[in-house]
This record gives structure tokens, C-alpha cells and sequence, in this order.
């Protein structure tokens, strides 16, 4: 506490206090936030992107970093890679939206349901983590650049629109393991040739519109 600051400057707040708060890490600049349940800290948003590239940490004042936010790094213009470590267990909605120059991403181990890159139009290819049980909502859309990504064997569930106008993407395979499909998932996917489907025949979760237009 600096010596100008009055002895109880808090009142009766009971704000658990983190001194020596520093918000500048490899690359860039990202505001955090501490949750007391967990303790662990969350990424709450991207300040600065200084140089294209932002790498995570895996701990901050000596807790963990454990998911981050949605809409954390949306807009983020500058952003071109992003690496989130294994102890990232969380990436929320819209968390690297509109992120247009992004085109490396490395992803945590830990994630079993993916969110968040809606309209990262650079974005070529992305590798899933083998965990992942679930993709969201919307969690592709407008990726028009992307043409390879794999779909893991544990992915139960994709949502509605998760691939909408990925317009480069060309192929792909979907596990035995999706037992509920949405609606439109592959709409606008105007190259979309080949879908390789490793079920016997449509499962009886999926949507009857799961395809879209594509």
C-alpha cells in the first residue's frame, strides 16, 4: 500500500486486494480477473496487441489462469496467433470474434467444448484437442478461409451454424461419436464437396437440416 493511501481507504468492503497487479504479458496486454471460488484468475479482455502474436500464461500472481471470456479478444484487429495453454479449461462466446488477421491458433488439452472464433476470416486450419466433446453454436461461422480441420472421435454434439459460409472448406470427416446435429451446420459452404460420415446412416439426433445448403 503506498504510504499516501489512508489506513482504511476500504471501509467495510471486504474486495480481497492483489498487489503489485501487473497487466502486460508475451505480447500484448490483457486485463484479468480473480474469482475467489476457484482460485484462479480468468482473461477478461485484450488492452494491447503490440506485435500480432499472444501467448497465455499459465498462471498470474501466482494463481492459474483457467478460461477466458467471452468476447475477451473480439475485434482485436491486430491479433495473428494465439497460443492458450493446457490449463485453459474455458473459451467463452465470441472470445476471438471478428479476430480477422488470426491465423495460428494453438489450443489447450483441457477444452472439451470449443467456442468463439466466429468470423476469423485469415483463418486456414485449426487443430481440435482430442478432449473436445462439443462445438458450439456458431463457433466457425463465417471462417471463409478455413479449409482443414478435424473433427476429434469425442465430439458428441455440433451445434447449429457452427461451420456457416466456411467457404474454402472443401472436405470433411465426422465421427461415429456425433450423436446430436444441428441445423444449417454447413450452410454456405459453397465448396464443400466431400463429407465423409463414419455413422452407418443418419443418426436420429441429427437435424434433418444439418447441411444447409451445401
Amino acid at each position: 500500500m503506498p504510504s499516501g493511501w489512508n489506513t482504511d481507504w476500504l471501509g467495510s468492503c471486504k474486495a480481497t486486494v492483489h498487489w503489485g497487479y501487473n497487466r502486460s504479458v508475451a505480447g500484448g496486454k490483457l486485463e484479468f480477473e480473480f474469482y475467489e471460488d476457484y482460485n484462479a484468475y480468468v482473461i477478461k479482455q485484450v488492452i494491447s496487441c503490440d506485435n500480432g502474436s499472444v501467448t497465455i500464461p499459465s498462471t498470474y500472481n501466482g494463481k492459474p489462469v483457467v478460461a477466458i471470456a467471452g468476447e475477451a479478444f473480439e475485434n482485436c484487429m491486430a491479433l495473428k496467433s494465439i497460443t492458450v495453454p493446457n490449463n485453459i479449461a474455458s473459451i467463452g462466446f465470441n472470445a476471438f470474434c471478428n479476430c480477422e488477421l488470426l491465423t495460428n491458433v494453438v489450443l489447450s488439452d483441457s477444452l472439451t467444448h470449443i467456442d468463439g472464433f466466429k468470423n476469423c476470416k485469415s483463418l486456414k486450419e485449426i487443430t481440435l484437442p482430442e478432449g473436445v466433446k462439443s462445438i458450439a453454436d456458431s463457433a466457425f461461422l463465417g471462417c471463409s478461409a478455413l479449409k482443414n480441420i478435424n473433427i476429434p472421435n469425442n465430439v458428441e454434439c455440433i451445434e447449429w451454424n457452427a461451420f456457416e459460409d466456411c467457404r474454402s472448406l472443401t472436405k470433411i470427416t465426422l465421427p461415429a461419436s456425433i450423436k446430436i446435429m444441428g441445423g444449417n451446420v454447413f450452410q454456405g459452404c459453397k465448396k464443400l464437396k466431400n463429407i465423409y460420415c463414419e455413422a452407418p446412416a443418419m443418426p436420429a439426433g441429427w437435424d434433418a437440416d444439418w447441411l444447409g445448403d451445401c
